[in-house]
C-alpha cells in the first residue's frame, strides 16, 4: 500500500482488531469470508471520500498514533449535525473534541484535523490558550509540521497555510487594536 491514496488506505486497510485475518493487499476479513464478503463488509469510502463515521474517526487515531490524551472521553467524537464543510471544534470550556463531515474528504485531512484539534485540547490544559490568533496558528502550524507523517497532499498544505495566514492577520489586528495586551 502507498498510503497517499485515500481509497486505497480505507479501503484496503480494513478494520483493526483481534481475530481478523489479512487478505491480499492488506483487507481484513473474518475467517471464512470471501474477499468480495470483506470489501463489501469493509467498505468505508463512496467514490470521492470516507464515509463519515465514529469508526473512521477511530481507525484514523489508531492508524496515525494521533495524541488525544487531553480530550475530554480520550478522542474525538463524529458530529453529523454540522455543515458539511465544518472540520472540527474544540469546546473550550469542557475539551470535547467533534469532528463534522467536511474532515471525511480524505483520510490525511481527517487525521490532520484530529491533531489540529487535538493541539488545542493541549493548549487548554497546559494555560497555552492565549488568543483565537495563537491559538490557531499553532494548530495549523501542528497540522503543517505532521503533512508529510499524515499523507497530507499538496493542496491539503496550501489550505493550512493559507488558513494560518488568514490568523496571522487577525493576529495583527488585535495588536493593532491593543486587544491582545488588555
Amino acid at each position: 500500500l502507498s498510503g497517499n491514496n485515500i481509497i486505497e488506505s480505507a479501503l484496503w486497510g480494513g478494520a483493526v482488531g483481534t481475530g481478523m485475518g489479512i487478505l491480499q493487499g492488506g483487507l481484513s476479513a473474518r475467517p471464512g469470508q470471501t474477499k468480495l464478503q470483506a470489501i463489501k463488509k469493509n467498505k468505508m469510502l463512496d467514490t470521492m471520500k470516507l464515509k463519515p463515521s465514529q469508526k473512521n474517526i477511530d481507525y484514523v487515531v489508531k492508524k496515525h498514533n494521533l495524541d488525544t490524551t487531553y480530550m475530554r472521553g480520550g478522542r474525538p467524537f463524529y458530529n453529523p449535525y454540522y455543515a458539511p464543510n465544518n472540520l472540527g471544534l474544540t469546546d473550550t470550556t469542557n475539551l470535547l473534541v467533534t469532528i463534522g463531515p467536511g474532515a471525511f474528504a480524505s483520510e490525511s485531512l481527517l487525521a490532520s484535523t484530529i491533531g489540529h484539534e487535538g493541539d488545542h485540547t493541549m493548549q487548554l490544559t497546559f494555560k497555552f490558550y492565549l488568543t483565537r490568533p495563537i491559538a490557531e496558528i499553532n494548530a495549523t502550524q501542528w497540522e503543517i509540521d505532521n503533512a508529510q507523517r499524515l499523507g497530507s497532499t499538496p493542496a491539503e498544505i496550501q489550505d493550512a497555510q493559507a488558513y494560518q495566514d488568514e490568523w496571522a492577520g487577525e493576529f495583527w489586528e488585535y495588536i493593532e487594536k491593543g486587544w491582545f495586551f488588555r
